[in-house]
Protein backbone atom coordinates (compact mmCIF):
# COMPACT_ATOMS: atom_id res chain seq x y z
CA UNK A 1 0.00 0.00 0.00
CA UNK A 2 1.38 3.12 -1.05
CA UNK A 3 1.38 5.96 2.19
CA UNK A 4 -0.22 8.94 2.15
CA UNK A 5 1.54 12.13 2.93
CA UNK A 6 0.17 15.05 5.24
CA UNK A 7 1.70 18.52 5.14
CA UNK A 8 3.20 19.36 8.78
CA UNK A 9 1.31 22.31 10.68
CA UNK A 10 3.02 25.87 10.32
CA UNK A 11 5.56 27.06 13.05
CA UNK A 12 4.97 30.63 12.67
CA UNK A 13 1.29 31.16 13.36
CA UNK A 14 0.87 31.05 9.18
CA UNK A 15 -1.13 29.31 7.22
CA UNK A 16 -0.31 27.10 4.39
CA UNK A 17 3.51 27.97 5.00
CA UNK A 18 6.66 26.83 7.02
CA UNK A 19 9.35 29.34 8.79
CA UNK A 20 11.70 27.16 7.26
CA UNK A 21 13.01 28.68 3.99
CA UNK A 22 13.32 26.30 0.62
CA UNK A 23 16.72 24.37 0.73
CA UNK A 24 19.09 26.80 -1.39
CA UNK A 25 19.83 24.83 -4.65
CA UNK A 26 23.87 24.27 -4.32
CA UNK A 27 22.45 21.97 -1.05
CA UNK A 28 23.14 23.92 1.74
CA UNK A 29 20.90 24.12 5.24
CA UNK A 30 17.87 25.89 4.85
CA UNK A 31 18.17 28.87 7.33
CA UNK A 32 15.44 30.70 9.92
CA UNK A 33 14.17 34.59 9.80
CA UNK A 34 16.14 34.97 13.46
CA UNK A 35 19.23 33.48 11.85
CA UNK A 36 19.40 36.24 8.98
CA UNK A 37 18.67 39.29 11.70
CA UNK A 38 17.67 40.14 14.56
CA UNK A 39 14.57 41.83 15.50
CA UNK A 40 14.94 45.06 17.74
CA UNK A 41 12.24 46.02 19.90
CA UNK A 42 9.79 48.83 19.15
CA UNK A 43 7.63 49.49 22.64
CA UNK A 44 7.84 52.84 23.75
CA UNK A 45 8.50 54.42 27.21
CA UNK A 46 5.34 54.34 29.57
CA UNK A 47 4.07 57.35 30.79
CA UNK A 48 4.76 56.22 34.27
CA UNK A 49 8.34 55.92 33.66
CA UNK A 50 8.88 59.95 32.56
CA UNK A 51 6.36 60.69 35.47
CA UNK A 52 9.50 59.12 37.55
CA UNK A 53 11.96 61.01 35.38
CA UNK A 54 10.73 64.03 36.46
CA UNK A 55 10.25 63.81 40.13
CA UNK A 56 14.07 62.62 40.51
CA UNK A 57 15.24 66.22 38.68
CA UNK A 58 12.91 67.80 41.11
CA UNK A 59 14.26 66.09 43.73
CA UNK A 60 18.15 66.78 42.71
CA UNK A 61 17.05 70.75 42.22
CA UNK A 62 15.76 70.98 45.66
CA UNK A 63 18.24 69.44 47.38
CA UNK A 64 21.02 71.51 45.41
CA UNK A 65 18.89 74.72 46.49
CA UNK A 66 18.59 73.59 50.27
CA UNK A 67 22.59 72.82 50.22
CA UNK A 68 23.09 76.83 48.19
CA UNK A 69 20.48 78.53 50.99
CA UNK A 70 22.25 76.87 54.43
CA UNK A 71 25.98 77.30 53.07
CA UNK A 72 24.78 81.49 52.43
CA UNK A 73 22.77 81.59 55.69
CA UNK A 74 26.19 80.16 57.75
CA UNK A 75 28.23 83.05 55.60
CA UNK A 76 25.59 85.60 56.66
CA UNK A 77 25.82 84.35 60.17
CA UNK A 78 29.36 84.74 60.35
CA UNK A 79 29.62 88.13 58.96
CA UNK A 80 27.39 89.53 61.31
CA UNK A 81 29.42 88.04 64.51
CA UNK A 82 32.57 89.71 62.86
CA UNK A 83 30.50 92.97 62.62
CA UNK A 84 28.89 93.13 66.13
CA UNK A 85 32.50 92.16 67.25
CA UNK A 86 33.82 95.37 65.08
CA UNK A 87 31.19 97.38 66.58
CA UNK A 88 31.79 96.56 70.47
CA UNK A 89 35.79 97.08 69.69
CA UNK A 90 35.28 100.26 68.56
CA UNK A 91 32.56 101.72 71.11
CA UNK A 92 35.29 100.95 73.35
CA UNK A 93 37.61 102.77 72.44
CA UNK A 94 34.99 106.14 71.91
CA UNK A 95 34.70 105.68 75.74
CA UNK A 96 36.22 109.18 77.02
CA UNK A 97 36.31 110.44 73.58
CA UNK A 98 34.97 114.36 73.72
CA UNK A 99 31.50 114.86 72.20
CA UNK A 100 31.27 115.49 68.63
CA UNK A 101 30.34 118.85 67.83
CA UNK A 102 26.48 119.53 66.16
CA UNK A 103 25.91 119.05 62.27
CA UNK A 104 26.45 122.13 60.20
CA UNK A 105 22.83 123.34 58.82
CA UNK A 106 22.87 123.55 55.29
CA UNK A 107 24.83 127.57 54.30
CA UNK A 108 25.59 128.45 57.61
CA UNK A 109 27.23 127.54 60.86
CA UNK A 110 27.12 125.58 63.97
CA UNK A 111 23.87 126.55 65.91
CA UNK A 112 22.70 129.16 63.86
CA UNK A 113 19.23 130.10 63.59
CA UNK A 114 18.57 131.48 60.05
CA UNK A 115 15.73 134.31 60.27
CA UNK A 116 14.03 132.85 57.41
CA UNK A 117 10.43 134.39 58.46
CA UNK A 118 11.49 137.90 57.56
CA UNK A 119 8.87 139.80 55.83
CA UNK A 120 10.59 140.51 52.19
CA UNK A 121 7.51 142.00 50.64
CA UNK A 122 7.22 144.15 53.89
CA UNK A 123 6.81 148.51 53.37
CA UNK A 124 10.28 149.69 53.22
CA UNK A 125 11.77 152.10 55.31
CA UNK A 126 12.53 155.94 53.82
CA UNK A 127 16.07 156.03 53.16
CA UNK A 128 17.94 159.42 52.42
CA UNK A 129 15.28 161.64 54.03
CA UNK A 130 17.39 164.38 55.07
CA UNK A 131 20.62 164.04 53.65
CA UNK A 132 22.57 161.99 51.38
CA UNK A 133 24.40 159.90 53.85
CA UNK A 134 22.59 157.62 56.86
CA UNK A 135 24.12 155.19 59.72
CA UNK A 136 21.40 152.43 60.31
CA UNK A 137 21.81 149.74 63.03
CA UNK A 138 20.08 146.62 61.93
CA UNK A 139 19.42 143.66 63.86
CA UNK A 140 19.60 141.19 61.35
CA UNK A 141 17.33 142.20 58.63
CA UNK A 142 15.47 145.23 57.24
CA UNK A 143 14.31 147.11 54.01
CA UNK A 144 14.73 150.56 52.84
CA UNK A 145 13.28 152.58 49.67
CA UNK A 146 14.78 155.89 48.14
CA UNK A 147 14.61 157.66 45.05
CA UNK A 148 17.71 157.91 42.84
CA UNK A 149 18.55 159.58 39.10
CA UNK A 150 20.22 158.56 36.44
CA UNK A 151 23.90 158.87 36.70
CA UNK A 152 23.78 158.61 40.81
CA UNK A 153 25.89 156.26 42.62
CA UNK A 154 24.85 154.09 45.54
CA UNK A 155 27.45 153.29 47.86
CA UNK A 156 26.71 151.09 51.01
CA UNK A 157 28.68 149.10 53.79
CA UNK A 158 28.10 147.43 56.13
CA UNK A 159 30.24 146.33 59.67
CA UNK A 160 29.69 143.53 61.50
CA UNK A 161 31.40 142.37 64.58
CA UNK A 162 30.42 138.52 63.89
CA UNK A 163 32.96 136.83 61.81
CA UNK A 164 30.75 133.94 61.48
CA UNK A 165 26.97 133.83 59.34
CA UNK A 166 26.01 134.94 56.25
CA UNK A 167 24.73 138.15 55.07
CA UNK A 168 23.58 139.18 51.96
CA UNK A 169 22.40 142.89 49.92
CA UNK A 170 20.30 142.99 47.12
CA UNK A 171 18.78 146.31 44.85
CA UNK A 172 15.84 145.97 42.80
CA UNK A 173 13.85 148.59 41.59
CA UNK A 174 10.59 149.78 42.38
CA UNK A 175 8.62 147.38 40.38
CA UNK A 176 10.47 144.55 41.80
CA UNK A 177 13.27 143.78 39.05
CA UNK A 178 16.50 142.50 40.09
CA UNK A 179 19.14 144.81 39.59
CA UNK A 180 22.19 144.42 42.33
CA UNK A 181 23.68 141.76 45.21
CA UNK A 182 26.76 141.01 47.12
CA UNK A 183 27.13 138.75 49.70
CA UNK A 184 29.84 138.96 52.43
CA UNK A 185 31.71 135.64 50.97
CA UNK A 186 35.52 136.82 50.95
CA UNK A 187 37.26 137.86 47.93
CA UNK A 188 36.44 139.66 44.82
CA UNK A 189 32.73 138.71 44.39
CA UNK A 190 30.53 138.81 40.99
CA UNK A 191 28.51 141.03 42.27
CA UNK A 192 30.07 143.49 44.72
CA UNK A 193 33.14 142.35 46.84
CA UNK A 194 34.16 141.97 50.54
CA UNK A 195 37.40 142.65 51.81
CA UNK A 196 36.99 140.19 54.80
CA UNK A 197 34.97 138.31 57.09
CA UNK A 198 32.61 140.54 58.54
CA UNK A 199 32.68 143.16 56.23
CA UNK A 200 29.98 143.58 53.11
CA UNK A 201 30.26 146.28 50.29
CA UNK A 202 27.83 147.22 47.56
CA UNK A 203 28.17 150.03 44.99
CA UNK A 204 25.72 150.54 41.89
CA UNK A 205 25.32 153.33 39.16
CA UNK A 206 21.82 153.59 38.31
CA UNK A 207 20.72 153.86 34.06
CA UNK A 208 17.64 155.78 35.28
CA UNK A 209 15.84 157.88 37.28
CA UNK A 210 13.52 156.30 39.54
CA UNK A 211 12.57 154.40 42.69
CA UNK A 212 14.78 151.51 44.50
CA UNK A 213 14.47 149.30 47.53
CA UNK A 214 17.47 147.91 49.38
CA UNK A 215 17.43 144.60 51.09
CA UNK A 216 19.47 143.68 53.62
CA UNK A 217 19.26 139.90 55.44
CA UNK A 218 21.93 138.51 57.70
CA UNK A 219 21.87 134.90 58.73
CA UNK A 220 22.90 135.17 62.28
CA UNK A 221 22.08 133.78 65.62
CA UNK A 222 20.84 137.11 67.32
CA UNK A 223 21.10 137.53 71.16
CA UNK A 224 20.54 140.32 73.30
CA UNK A 225 23.98 140.73 74.39
CA UNK A 226 24.66 140.94 70.93
CA UNK A 227 26.16 143.92 68.49
CA UNK A 228 23.62 144.53 65.92
CA UNK A 229 25.84 145.03 62.30
CA UNK A 230 25.91 148.79 61.26
CA UNK A 231 25.15 149.75 57.74
CA UNK A 232 25.81 152.99 55.93
CA UNK A 233 24.58 154.06 52.63
CA UNK A 234 25.54 157.18 50.90
CA UNK A 235 24.04 158.70 47.42
CA UNK A 236 26.61 160.43 45.36
CA UNK A 237 26.12 162.82 41.95
CA UNK A 238 28.49 160.32 39.32
CA UNK A 239 27.79 162.66 36.31
CA UNK A 240 30.56 164.31 36.11
CA UNK A 241 33.18 161.38 34.81
CA UNK A 242 35.80 160.67 32.51
CA UNK A 243 35.50 158.06 29.84
CA UNK A 244 39.22 156.84 29.83
CA UNK A 245 38.10 153.46 27.21
CA UNK A 246 35.18 153.47 24.89
CA UNK A 247 35.45 150.65 22.74
CA UNK A 248 32.15 149.13 20.03
CA UNK A 249 33.94 145.86 18.75
CA UNK A 250 33.51 142.14 17.08
CA UNK A 251 34.39 139.69 19.80
CA UNK A 252 36.70 137.59 18.62
CA UNK A 253 35.60 133.82 17.79
CA UNK A 254 39.68 132.29 17.90
CA UNK A 255 39.58 132.06 21.78
CA UNK A 256 41.81 134.94 22.98
CA UNK A 257 40.71 137.48 25.07
CA UNK A 258 40.38 141.28 24.72
CA UNK A 259 42.11 143.34 27.37
CA UNK A 260 41.93 147.27 27.94
CA UNK A 261 44.34 149.07 29.91
CA UNK A 262 44.40 152.89 31.47
CA UNK A 263 45.97 154.53 34.49
CA UNK A 264 43.92 155.56 37.09
CA UNK A 265 44.79 157.04 40.93
CA UNK A 266 43.69 155.22 44.47
CA UNK A 267 40.37 156.37 45.61
CA UNK A 268 39.58 156.97 42.51
CA UNK A 269 35.96 154.76 40.96
CA UNK A 270 35.96 152.74 38.01
CA UNK A 271 32.58 152.19 36.60
CA UNK A 272 33.53 149.27 33.72
CA UNK A 273 30.64 148.31 31.44
CA UNK A 274 30.54 146.06 28.80
CA UNK A 275 27.26 145.16 26.72
CA UNK A 276 25.93 142.53 24.32
CA UNK A 277 24.53 143.47 20.82
CA UNK A 278 23.58 140.08 20.64
CA UNK A 279 22.88 138.46 23.41
CA UNK A 280 21.48 135.15 22.51
CA UNK A 281 25.28 134.55 21.75
CA UNK A 282 27.14 136.65 23.92
CA UNK A 283 26.74 136.82 27.65
CA UNK A 284 29.46 139.16 28.87
CA UNK A 285 31.56 139.06 32.09
CA UNK A 286 33.81 141.22 33.05
CA UNK A 287 37.11 141.65 35.39
CA UNK A 288 39.94 143.93 36.18
CA UNK A 289 43.24 143.18 37.58
CA UNK A 290 45.44 146.33 39.44
CA UNK A 291 49.20 147.00 39.33
CA UNK A 292 50.07 144.05 40.96
CA UNK A 293 48.59 141.70 38.15
CA UNK A 294 45.58 140.80 41.47
CA UNK A 295 41.91 140.29 40.83
CA UNK A 296 40.56 143.43 42.12
CA UNK A 297 36.76 142.22 41.31
CA UNK A 298 34.66 140.94 38.65
CA UNK A 299 30.77 141.46 37.63
CA UNK A 300 28.53 139.35 35.39
CA UNK A 301 24.82 140.54 35.06
CA UNK A 302 25.61 143.81 37.25
CA UNK A 303 23.79 146.50 34.33
CA UNK A 304 20.51 143.68 33.96
CA UNK A 305 21.51 140.33 31.92
CA UNK A 306 23.08 139.74 30.00
CA UNK A 307 24.83 142.78 30.44
CA UNK A 308 28.01 143.24 32.93
CA UNK A 309 29.16 146.25 35.04
CA UNK A 310 31.60 146.75 37.78
CA UNK A 311 31.55 149.37 39.90
CA UNK A 312 35.16 149.32 42.22
CA UNK A 313 37.28 152.05 44.01
CA UNK A 314 40.51 151.67 43.25
CA UNK A 315 43.22 150.26 45.61
CA UNK A 316 46.15 152.74 44.30
CA UNK A 317 48.16 154.69 41.88
CA UNK A 318 49.33 152.31 38.48
CA UNK A 319 47.41 150.81 35.64
CA UNK A 320 45.07 148.52 34.90
CA UNK A 321 43.66 146.34 32.97
CA UNK A 322 40.04 145.25 32.00
CA UNK A 323 39.39 141.59 30.39
CA UNK A 324 36.44 141.17 28.56
CA UNK A 325 35.28 137.81 28.90
CA UNK A 326 32.10 135.56 28.64
CA UNK A 327 30.15 133.29 31.16
CA UNK A 328 30.78 130.74 29.66
CA UNK A 329 34.22 131.02 29.40
CA UNK A 330 33.95 129.93 26.06
CA UNK A 331 34.06 132.23 22.48
CA UNK A 332 30.96 132.87 20.73
CA UNK A 333 29.69 129.80 17.85
CA UNK A 334 28.56 130.34 14.70
CA UNK A 335 29.36 132.30 11.57
CA UNK A 336 27.93 135.47 12.50
CA UNK A 337 29.44 138.16 14.43
CA UNK A 338 29.61 138.99 17.70
CA UNK A 339 29.51 142.68 19.02
CA UNK A 340 29.64 144.10 21.75
CA UNK A 341 30.22 147.57 23.78
CA UNK A 342 32.59 148.40 26.69
CA UNK A 343 33.39 151.49 28.62
CA UNK A 344 35.68 152.51 31.35
CA UNK A 345 34.78 155.44 33.55
CA UNK A 346 36.82 157.27 36.63
CA UNK A 347 35.01 159.48 39.02
CA UNK A 348 36.94 161.48 41.68
CA UNK A 349 34.81 161.39 44.96
CA UNK A 350 34.98 163.34 48.30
Amino acid sequence: MTGIHLPLPPTNGSTGTSSTSPAPPDGSPPTTPSETSPVKSTTPPTPRRGILIALIALAVGLTLALVSTLWSTAQLRDEAGRLAAEIERLTGEAEGLPAAPPPEEEFGYPGEVFEDDFPFDAEPEPLFVDELREERVVAGAARYGFDARAGDLLHVAVVSEHESGFATMDLSDGRGTYLDFADSGPGPRRYGSAEQAGELELWHRFDTDGSYILTYHSERLWREDDTPDVLTAALHDGSDAERVVDVAAVYPTDGSLPIYAFEARQGQLAVITMRSLRPEVLDPLVRIYGPDGQLVGMDDDGAGWPDARLTVRLPSDGRYEVEADTFTGEPPRGSREHDYTLTVELIELP
